[in-house]
């Protein structure tokens, strides 16, 4: 069963103490009081400065668990007027595996923790993994979250010991929207760092470019660490030596081999754009999802339609900004051999056409790729580009062989979504930006 936890407390909040089940202090049911620390032991518990009851009351304090607190914050505003700077909000999804995958996990949360904003900002973790790892991330996160003055945590502990990434943003689009429906979303996989001044560049970039409100804004510079990159290395103190520093890993002779700089989007013999290049308006996550139905955001191919949208809507990317160069540090992702494995259609077609059924698979899954970025939402996309591979296929392989394969995918596309879905989806969505497609910030 998930369990959110919306926000975590910090240090100074003042909250309302519950459901203490120990006889010898149920005298603090109903009792307010200010956390004055975080003990990260195995209880994880907080300290409460209890509040007196007059002037002859002596000090006291508690040691409670978050299931005995509740907050008693006030109402924050949220970014709605054209005045106000935009509130970010980051979303990351979190599975975490191993106790290798922990360590990355911990790197992430310092880094995002660490950003270097006089602007206040929100953080949202959706868990999954063992119920021993979920614990473990819970407590790391309530750490950071009792300490960081500048932000406030929003967790979701799935209860799964799996969950596909787009269904954790799901959980997490939602949840956000309900804190703040106007507020800019941001993106991390659980394992990512993001460079200390990321944030502050995306709102003042955005700024600089002059894009309306409503428009994504992309920064696509980043570093790539490659799977030689340990657990131990993969530190952002190896890579920057302080906030204003790119460069420090160029100066390593065992990391500098196993990282790769993209300045951009376009890295020669390089695909290096991700979805998470962008900082989008919280409206178009909401209808992404609503127009995705679950069989669309469990497809190994959901990012690419994501990220197809988010290009199409907001088509300038910031490139090449000399004094930064990069602000977020990524792990490659490996391609699972699974992908690729050949089923009954897969064998029916490699039976007819000659062609080995291990080749027809990994080609298979490169149109879904390729199909999936914009059916149903742009037709002349989806059909330029289902000419250009049919005929490629046909000239590559065999007569028809293309147009057999495309119907096979369509079938399996098509499936995903409901009529209503599609109707909804036609033409739903426009650009909002000038027709450029990059530009340059000195």
């Amino acid at each position: 069963m998930a369990t959110t936890y919306s926000p975590l407390p910090r240090v100074g909040d003042r909250v309302l103490i519950h459901d203490v089940q120990a006889k010898e202090a149920q005298f603090l049911n109903s009792l307010n009081g200010v956390i004055s620390k975080f003990q990260l032991d195995q209880a994880a518990r907080y300290e409460i400065q209890l509040e007196k009851k007059d002037e002859t009351s002596k000090d006291s304090t508690a040691l409670l668990q978050l299931s005995n607190l509740t907050l008693e914050l006030e109402e924050e505003k949220s970014s709605e007027s054209e005045d106000q700077e935009d509130m970010i909000h980051v979303l990351i999804p979190s599975h975490v595996d191993s106790e290798e995958t922990g360590v990355l996990f911990l790197r992430c949360i310092e880094s995002v923790a660490d950003q270097r904003t006089m602007s206040k900002f929100r953080v949202f973790i959706s868990l999954s993994g063992e119920e021993k790892h979920r614990e473990s991330m819970l407590r790391v996160i309530m750490t950071f979250a009792s300490q960081n003055k500048n932000s406030r945590w929003y967790v979701q502990d799935s209860g799964l010991d799996e969950k596909p990434k787009f269904e954790h943003l799901r959980s997490l689009v939602e949840l956000s929207a309900s804190v703040d429906p106007n507020a800019h979303l941001m993106f991390v996989n659980n394992v990512d760092m993001m460079h200390p001044l990321r944030i502050v560049v995306f709102q003042e970039g955005k700024k600089d470019v002059g894009l309306p409100r409503e428009c994504p804004f992309r920064l696509s510079g980043k570093l790539l660490l490659n799977e030689k990159v340990t657990a131990m290395e993969g530190q952002l103190g190896r890579l920057i030596s302080n906030t204003q520093d790119f460069d420090l890993w160029k100066q390593d002779g065992e990391l500098n081999p196993k990282i790769q700089l993209a300045t951009n989007s376009k890295c020669k013999e390089l695909d290096a754009e991700e979805f998470f290049d962008f900082m989008v308006p919280t409206a178009i996550m909401v209808k992404f999802f609503r127009l995705n139905p679950e069989h669309v955001s469990t497809s190994r191919y959901c990012d690419k339609r994501l990220m197809a949208i988010l290009k199409f809507v907001g088509p300038i990317e910031v490139a090449d900004i000399p004094q930064y160069p990069w602000l977020i540090a990524c792990y490659k992702s490996t391609v699972d051999n699974n992908v690729h494995k050949a089923n009954d259609k897969d064998k029916k077609l490699a039976q007819k056409y000659d062609i080995p059924k291990a080749n027809i698979a990994k080609i298979r899954a490169d149109v879904e790729a390729l199909m999936i970025q914009h059916f149903g939402w742009n037709d002349y996309m989806y059909n330029k580009l289902m000419k250009e591979k049919i005929k490629d296929l046909n000239k590559r392989y065999s007569s028809g062989f293309g147009e057999d394969l495309w119907a096979q995918v369509l079938a399996k596309v098509e499936s995903y979504f409901n009529k209503a879905v599609l109707e909804e989806s036609k033409d739903a969505w426009e650009c909002l930006q000038p027709k450029q497609s990059s530009c340059i910030i000195s």
